[in-house]
């Protein structure tokens, strides 16, 4: 179960707005909203092709960049063991350029059994090209053609590209990420769903959490208004807070979604991310009595394990709870503004809800600052100019 405080430390009046009404021009006016409808059609063949790699593979290498890794990382990472390795190990490769990484993971690799899923809607991402072209040179001296054929699947939009080039050559598994689903919003698409259910996570759980955050939008609604009202007034930097470190990931992907979806036109909400209590000693500074420019979203997870500090006679679960409350009333005593979203556990319904919740939030609040919350052209600049540099 997923629950909201939107008032304890909160100390300013939202503006009303009517957003179910906006939701609905939203829906109207734009083209990119493939993910609102939460397509499950794909489940049953990915956790097929999902036991084929659990059983003949030590690795599973996900070669992408952005949404296309940042999705699935996200829910995986919530629930990888912090110390103990699961079979077969997921391993990313294309959200840097960095040598070191490379050279080390193809020497980790070499003597693996390896399954790679190249994931990348346009097929012209540079990272994914590079690493495609490597791992591509390794499998070919590895494997033959025929072995290989099994080995690779390719994730990408349903038109004539590299990638579907590369797939027909050699006879890959193919699946599409549709048109009008962008990237860091491919989260219930076969982009981040193949990974996840190798990961051994709960698909069909997956999609029923989703489906109640669909069914029931209030509580969106109260976030966006959060957000905007907070915007309005000269609070442009949003601290999203965790207690545990297994978030980290989906704080990444929360990052992701709305710096690159309402970043533009001089506009937006500049997302941070704090692992507390860890950066309670170092970012706390700045919450508590720093610039104030800053509000917070804390999302805290409930342990399911747990172990009594007879000290304190109390559980740590209930000693990092009492962290939670201590600071968020301290910042709210200092004039900061926070809200709290608790799940009871970490499982796939409580997951599922956010990740929908939080796509549908970046966007319709996208949408409210008026601005194209699918595109990307900042991003899109930087390649530009990249690739002429390159071609010198």
């Amino acid at each position: 179960m997923v629950t909201f405080d939107f008032n304890k430390y909160v100390n300013l009046r939202f503006e009303k707005l009517n957003l179910d009404a906006l939701t609905n021009l939203m829906i109207k006016d734009n083209k990119m909203m493939g993910w609102f409808d939460l397509d499950s059609r794909y489940i049953e063949d990915i956790k097929e092709t999902a036991n084929q790699i659990k059983e003949k593979s030590d690795v599973f290498l996900i070669i992408g960049a952005g949404g296309s890794i940042n999705c699935s990382k996200a829910i995986i990472d919530a629930f990888k063991p912090h110390f103990k390795k699961k079979k077969p190990e997921i391993i990313y490769l294309g959200d840097s350029l960095s040598s070191d990484y490379l050279l080390e993971l193809l020497e980790y690799i070499k003597n693996k059994k390896v399954f790679v899923n190249i994931i990348s809607k346009s097929a012209n991402t540079l990272e994914v090209n590079l690493a495609t072209d490597i791992i591509m040179y390794l499998l070919n001296k590895k494997y033959s053609k025929e072995e290989l054929k099994d080995r690779v699947i390719i994730t990408t939009e349903n038109v004539d590209n590299p990638l579907t080039r590369l797939a027909r050559e050699y006879g890959f598994k193919r699946y599409v990420i549709e048109k009008e689903i962008g990237g860091r919003y491919s989260m219930f698409t076969p982009a981040s769903l193949l990974p996840m259910a190798v990961a051994g996570i709960n698909l069909e759980l997956f999609f029923l959490g989703a489906k109640e955050a669909k069914d029931n939008l209030s509580d969106c609604y109260k976030y966006v208004l959060y957000r905007y009202n907070m915007y309005l007034s000269n609070l442009v930097v949003e601290a999203y807070n965790v207690y545990d470190p297994k978030l980290k990931s989906f704080l990444e992907w929360v990052k992701q979604l709305f710096a690159e979806s309402q970043g533009k036109n001089g506009r937006g909400i500049l997302p941070i991310a704090n692992i507390n209590t860890g950066d309670l000693h170092s970012m706390g500074q700045f919450m508590q009595d720093g610039l104030n420019i800053v509000f917070e979203t804390n999302i805290y997870n409930h342990s399911i394990k747990d172990t009594k500090i007879t000290k304190y006679n109390k559980t740590m679960d209930d000693i990092n709870y009492i962290a939670l409350k201590s600071v968020a009333k301290s910042h709210f005593e200092n004039n900061k503004n926070g809200i709290i979203i608790e799940m009871d556990k970490i499982d796939e319904l409580n997951l599922g809800y956010l990740a929908y919740f939080f796509m549908l939030s970046a966007a319709l609040g996208g949408y409210l600052l008026n601005v194209n919350y699918y595109d990307q052209e900042g991003v899109n600049n930087y390649k530009k100019i990249m690739l002429e540099e390159l071609s010198k």
